[in-house]
C-alpha cells in the first residue's frame, strides 16, 4: 500500500501537484492549481488556435528562461538561498517549479486539443491505426517516466541536488536506468508524442519535440556538468 501511495504522489508531482508533505507552500500551491485548472477549462472554450499557440509558447519560454537561469553562479537558486536559507529557499523554488510543471502540461493539453485532427484528415492516415499507436507510445512513455521519477524521488525530480549544489541521495542503477542513461529526458517523453498522436496533432508533435530538445540542452549544458563536478569532488558518493 505504501508503494502505491508513493507512486501516486510521484505521478501527481510530475504534473505540479505536491502532496509529499504539508506546509504553507503546499497549501498555497493547491490554492493556485485548483483555480488554474478551471481557468484552462475556460480558456479551452474561448481560445482559438492562434491564441492557444501564443499561450503555449509564452509558458514554454517562461519555463525555460526560469530553468536555465536557476543554477548559474548568480542564478535564482543562489539568490533564494542567500535570502531564505537552503530549506525555505528550496521550498520556494519547488513551489515555482511545480507551477511551471502544471501550467506547461495544461498549456500543452490546450495546444493538442485546439490542433486535433490534422494527421487524421489532411494526410489520409487511418484514424484507428494512429490512435492505437498513440495509446501504445503514451503508455510506454508514461510507465518509463513515472518509474524513473519514483526511483530518483520527488526532490531530485524537482532539481534539489542542483539547487543545493551537492548530493542529496545515493543513486542505484536499476529499473529504466539499467537500459537508458537518461530515461526521463529520452523515452519517457514518448508520453507526449503518444498524446499528440491520439489527438492527431502535428503541432503537438512539434511542441513536444522542441520541449525534449530543450531538456537535452539543459542536461548537457547544466545538469551533466553538475553531476561530473560532484563526482570529482566526492567520488565515493552517488546521486
Amino acid at each position: 500500500m505504501k508503494s502505491i501511495i508513493k507512486i501516486i504522489k510521484v505521478f501527481l508531482a510530475m504534473g505540479g501537484v505536491l502532496l509529499d508533505k504539508f506546509n504553507l507552500m503546499r497549501v498555497m500551491l493547491i490554492m493556485v492549481i485548483i483555480p488554474g485548472y478551471f481557468l484552462h477549462i475556460y480558456l479551452n472554450n474561448v481560445f482559438g488556435f492562434i491564441h492557444t499557440v501564443i499561450y503555449f509558447f509564452t509558458i514554454f519560454i517562461i519555463r525555460y528562461l526560469f530553468l536555465f537561469n536557476s543554477f548559474t553562479n548568480n542564478g535564482i537558486s543562489k539568490k533564494l538561498i542567500s535570502r531564505y536559507g537552503e530549506k525555505k529557499g528550496y521550498d520556494v523554488y519547488q513551489f515555482i517549479t511545480a507551477l511551471m510543471f502544471f501550467f506547461s502540461a495544461a498549456a500543452y493539453s490546450l495546444l493538442i486539443t485546439k490542433s486535433a485532427g490534422f494527421i487524421f484528415y489532411s494526410l489520409g492516415i487511418m484514424k484507428p491505426l494512429v490512435f492505437t499507436a498513440g495509446i501504445l507510445i503514451f503508455t510506454i512513455g508514461m510507465i518509463v517516466n513515472t518509474w524513473s521519477a519514483v526511483l530518483i524521488g520527488i526532490d531530485i525530480y524537482y532539481y534539489k541536488d542542483l539547487f543545493l549544489g551537492k548530493f542529496i541521495s545515493e543513486f542505484k542503477k536499476e529499473g529504466p536506468y539499467m537500459l537508458f542513461r537518461n530515461p526521463m529526458y529520452g523515452i519517457g517523453q514518448a508520453s507526449g508524442y503518444g498524446t499528440a498522436l491520439m489527438y492527431g496533432s502535428v503541432i503537438g508533435i512539434v511542441a513536444i519535440c522542441l520541449n525534449q530538445l530543450m531538456m537535452y540542452i539543459f542536461y548537457l549544458t547544466i545538469e551533466k556538468p553538475h553531476i561530473n563536478r560532484l563526482f570529482k569532488q566526492f567520488p565515493s558518493e552517488g546521486i
